[in-house]
């Protein structure tokens, strides 16, 4: 029998390609920051992780916030827009898009599963 043969120039590409995506994705700004909190805010991340964060956590595109029953949470987001999340709400941040010389490319998708929220436009 013949063991089958490698090859090994696509494997080094299939890598090469596989951490070009990886760092293009590690270099992708936060969404925004939680600026002000009272209370619990959980964060469950696009991998299905979910951690409790403080103040001064930053929050990405996929993240799925969940303020506790008695907490306020105020998100600065990256074009200078703010939102204040009640207790007792679901937002996802489905979309974030901001780039300073291109405002024709910004875009932002916020879902609001349940709770009341406040939001101040940015940029």
């Amino acid at each position: 029998m013949s063991t089958p043969r490698r090859c090994t120039a696509t494997e080094a590409a299939l890598a090469a390609a596989a951490l070009l995506f990886a760092g293009v994705a590690f270099a992708a700004p936060h969404a925004g920051t939680v600026a002000q909190l009272s209370g619990p805010l959980l964060v469950q991340k696009s991998d299905g992780h979910t951690r409790i964060v403080a103040k001064g956590a930053a929050v990405d595109v996929g993240d799925r916030l969940y303020a506790g029953d008695r907490t306020y949470a105020e998100i600065h987001f990256a074009d200078r827009s703010s939102a204040v999340l009640a207790p007792e709400t679901q937002l996802s941040i489905d979309a974030f898009v901001y780039e300073e010389a291109r405002p024709q490319d910004d875009a932002a998708r916020l879902t609001l599963t349940w709770g009341g929220m406040m939001v101040t436009s940015g940029a």
